[in-house]
């Protein structure tokens, strides 16, 4: 990336959805603006929800550098690598890409959240969360399951144990 670091913008790319319905995600935008801000730098947040729509500073290479917080389509993510600015995602990675992410470990926290509840004799465990919300909910939900089923062991049919897991779960 040639362009020099002059603009001392960046531009934070996230989903309407996500500003608007997602306390996790505001503080995340309002984190990465303080920290942008104290390193002299600022930022230009753009809230799109029509899965295409790459901002005009961007594409005029008027910001050094690029946050995605939350999922952006794949179609966004193509175009934004075709304009050479370096780019960060928070809370997601693109399964096709190699690209800088900073991830939680939502899986594992959620098994190991689980495996506490279960391990202290709960078993009417359920999962609160729309799967197809964000990858992240996905891995929460994935952890929740891994760990139910290891905790059940041998001791109930897998069909049980997934009828169980669905009727626990919202």
């Amino acid at each position: 990336y040639n362009q020099s670091i002059a603009s001392m913008e960046i531009c934070v790319i996230t989903k309407k959805r996500y500003f608007n319905d997602n306390y996790f995600y505001a503080n995340v935008i309002c984190g990465i603006q303080a920290r942008a801000v104290g390193m002299g730098f600022d930022t230009l947040i753009h809230t799109d929800d029509n899965e295409g729509e790459v901002p005009n500073c961007i594409r005029t290479h008027k910001v050094s550098g690029i946050i995605t917080v939350g999922e952006v389509s794949r179609q966004v993510m193509d175009e934004l690598l075709t304009f050479g600015i370096p780019i960060v995602c928070a809370d997601y990675t693109p399964y096709d890409h190699l690209q800088d992410s900073v991830l939680t470990d939502n899986k594992y926290g959620t098994y190991n959240a689980t495996a506490y509840l279960m391990s202290n004799g709960f078993r009417k465990i359920g999962f609160f969360g729309d799967i197809h919300y964000s990858l992240s909910i996905k891995d929460r939900y994935w952890g929740y399951t891994e760990a139910v089923l290891h905790f059940a062991g041998e001791s109930a049919g897998e069909k049980e144990l997934y009828r169980k897991i669905i009727d626990y779960s919202v």
